[in-house]
C-alpha cells in the first residue's frame, strides 16, 4: 500500500510521483480510495452512469499495460478530480503521442509487445526527440531487404517468437499480393487482396 491520503495518492498519480501501474494497484487494494473515487469525483462519466459501473472498477480494469491504457486512465483521474495546484505530468500524454507518431510514420508495426517496448525504453527527453530515436529503433528493429512493404489491407507484418520477421519483398497475384518475410527459421507468406 501507498503510504498517504487518498487526495494525496492521487495528485500523487496526476504529478507523475507514482506510476500508473502502482495506482491501478491501489485502486484494487484500497477499500479508503475506492471510497473516496466514488465520492469526489466532480462527476460520473456517462459512459459509467449507462453501464451502472463505479469508477474504482473500471479504472481497475484499465489495461495499463498498454499505452492507450496508460493515458486513458492518467487523463480521467486528472479530469475528475484536478485542482488548481495539481502540475499533471505530461509523460502519459507524450507517450501516446509518440505512440500515434509512431503509428504513422510506419504504419506497419502492429505488435503491441514490441510497441510497448520501445515506447517505455525512450528516454524522458523531448517529445521530437522521442521521434527521432524512435524512427531510428524502428529501422532496426524492422527490416527489410530493398523496400518495406506496401499494404492493401491493415498491416499485417509477420513476428516469430516475438520478433519481427525480415521482409523480403511482394509480389502482385491474381486480385491482390502476396508478402514474403523471413527469419533464421524460415519464411513464412501471406496474401492481401482488393
Amino acid at each position: 500500500m501507498i503510504n498517504g491520503d487518498e487526495k494525496t495518492i492521487i495528485k500523487n498519480f496526476i504529478e507523475g510521483k507514482i506510476s500508473s501501474e502502482d495506482f491501478q494497484n491501489e485502486v484494487v487494494e484500497n477499500d479508503g480510495l475506492q471510497n473516496y473515487l466514488e465520492n469526489n469525483a466532480r462527476y460520473t462519466p456517462r459512459f459509467l452512469k449507462e453501464s451502472g459501473d463505479k469508477l474504482w472498477v473500471y479504472l481497475a480494469c484499465i489495461d495499463v499495460g498498454y499505452v492507450g491504457g496508460r493515458y486513458d486512465m492518467h487523463a480521467l483521474v486528472y479530469e475528475l478530480f484536478k485542482e488548481n495546484d495539481y502540475k499533471p505530468a505530461k509523460k502519459y500524454a507524450d507517450d501516446f503521442r509518440v505512440y500515434l507518431k509512431l503509428l504513422e510514420a510506419v504504419g506497419y508495426v502492429d505488435c503491441p509487445e514490441i510497441t510497448e517496448e520501445l515506447i517505455r525504453s525512450l528516454p524522458p527527453v523531448k517529445f521530437s526527440e522521442k521521434v527521432k530515436i524512435l524512427k531510428t529503433k524502428i529501422k532496426e528493429i524492422f527490416r527489410y531487404d530493398e523496400n518495406p512493404p506496401e499494404w492493401i489491407q491493415e498491416p499485417d507484418w509477420q513476428c516469430r517468437n516475438g520478433k519481427p520477421m525480415i521482409f523480403r519483398g511482394q509480389y502482385d497475384i491474381d486480385g491482390g499480393c502476396r508478402y514474403i518475410f523471413y527469419d533464421d527459421e524460415g519464411i513464412i507468406e501471406i496474401e492481401q487482396y482488393d
